[in-house]
């Protein structure tokens, strides 16, 4: 199993930059459209839900590759959590960045379900206050999901920060998917960071696969919280923002 020589992604996350110019008070200083994709379709391996292959333990999970994606077997596979908690590696520069991890239970949907994930929005900022308004489509019917705003550090030395999108102790960052698989969401905010070369900020939805949301925390990410889409801010003024990262080693 190879993970593509380059992962290129976010270069097409954000759809139409708008900058509204109008009188203080009246128009939104600045307000962008987002465009919620999953891993897979940012060119990254899938995080936070888990695989199976033949030549596996029984007993271990994989995170799955492009290249695992484009398998008809992998995208009709039902999807797992891993064992025990597995830190989030976007860019793949951990020594281990494919697994293999501890086999959790099945989540009860397949990869082809999970990726179908997808969603619209909206980001206005005007002074110190900030709105973030989206709607979604083939997420988990009846699911438990929560709104992150994170922001990330790129390569070198990657962090990343979840905080509750809204209030801090995640009161009003919390919704649930209808049983078509619907949803939406809108939150009162501060202003995020904007994205620069060296920071990423994003709002990312994560599902709870038990039903449970853990206030300002995210939750145990992989056996209880999985990242499903998420959504590119730009620089201000910028209509795309990409970036790239050096090939990984097979971690099998």
């Amino acid at each position: 199993m190879k993970v593509r020589k380059s992962v290129a992604f976010f270069a097409t996350l954000i759809a139409g930059l708008i900058v509204l110019a109008g009188c203080a008070g009246m128009e939104p200083a600045y307000s962008t459209e987002l465009q919620f994709v999953t891993h897979q379709t940012a060119g990254m391996v899938e995080q936070d839900v888990f695989v199976t292959h033949e030549d596996l333990p029984g007993d271990q999970v994989m995170r799955a590759t492009l290249e695992d994606l484009e398998d008809p077997a992998i995208l009709d596979q039902m999807v797992l959590k891993s064992g025990a908690p597995t830190e989030h590696d976007p860019f793949a520069v951990g020594e281990a960045p494919l697994g293999p991890f501890s086999r959790g239970d099945e989540l009860g949907v397949t990869m082809a379900e999970w990726l179908a994930a997808s969603g619209t929005g909206r980001y206005s900022t005007q002074g110190d206050d900030a709105t973030i308004e989206a709607s979604f489509e083939n997420l988990i019917p009846g699911g438990t999901y929560t709104i992150w705003c994170t922001r990330i550090k790129t390569p070198p030395e990657p962090v990343i920060f979840d905080i509750a999108c809204g209030q801090w102790d995640g009161a009003d960052n919390t919704m649930i998917a209808a049983d078509d698989g619907t949803a939406s969401f809108s939150i009162a905010m501060q202003p995020m960071m904007d994205t620069a070369d060296d920071h990423i900020s994003m709002v990312a939805i994560a599902y709870h696969s038990d039903g449970k949301t853990w206030g300002p925390l995210p939750g145990e990410f992989g056996t209880l919280s999985h990242v499903q889409a998420f959504a590119i801010l730009p620089p201000p003024g910028a209509e795309t923002w990409s970036t790239t990262v050096e090939p990984v080693a097979s971690a099998k």
